[in-house]
């Protein structure tokens, strides 16, 4: 059984099926223009997990966002 660690509080979470954790998302980026640690040159990906609780703390708090798109 494979394990992911919450970015924020180390928390492992139990890898459902390729990089999908359980009582968790995943974050995927191949980059951001402007960073000097992940704007990936070469097809690289980084991925980060966040537990639902780390997530929920996070949005309540401000600190992340939940939007809806532009129509």
């Amino acid at each position: 059984m494979k394990y992911l660690n919450c970015i924020c509080c180390g928390r492992s979470l139990e890898d459902i099926c390729e990089y999908q954790p359980d009582g968790g998302t995943a974050f995927h980026t191949y980059g951001h223009y402007g960073s000097a640690v992940t704007d990936h040159m070469d097809g690289t990906v980084t991925t980060v997990f966040v537990c639902d609780s780390c997530m929920k703390k996070a949005l309540t708090s401000g600190v992340a966002r939940k939007d809806k798109p532009d129509a």
